[in-house]
């Protein structure tokens, strides 16, 4: 995953620990996605990839991570890929 990479089947994951909710330009982020607000802290993240559809009923994403230990290495990893301010 590269820092300027190109979105494909979804955003550009790159800093996406503490960012704002849909706000990767370029992507198309479902309606759904888009009034949800806030921030991708890590517990949101969890929760959203734990299970999508019922965090953002209407979400684009549809593969579930049930297995805790996976979604935690999942968030160590995005959480490595941060921008520097």
């Amino acid at each position: 995953m590269k820092r300027n990479g190109r979105n494909s089947l979804g955003p550009n994951l790159y800093g996406v620990v503490d960012r704002a909710v849909a706000s990767q330009d370029g992507y198309n982020y479902s309606a759904a996605m888009q009034s949800l607000g806030g921030v991708w802290s890590t517990d949101r993240l969890d929760a959203y990839l734990e299970a999508p559809l019922s965090y953002v009923p209407g979400t684009s994403m549809t593969r579930a991570t049930p297995d805790g230990q996976e979604r935690a290495d999942i968030i160590a990893y995005l959480a490595s890929l941060q921008v520097d301010e």
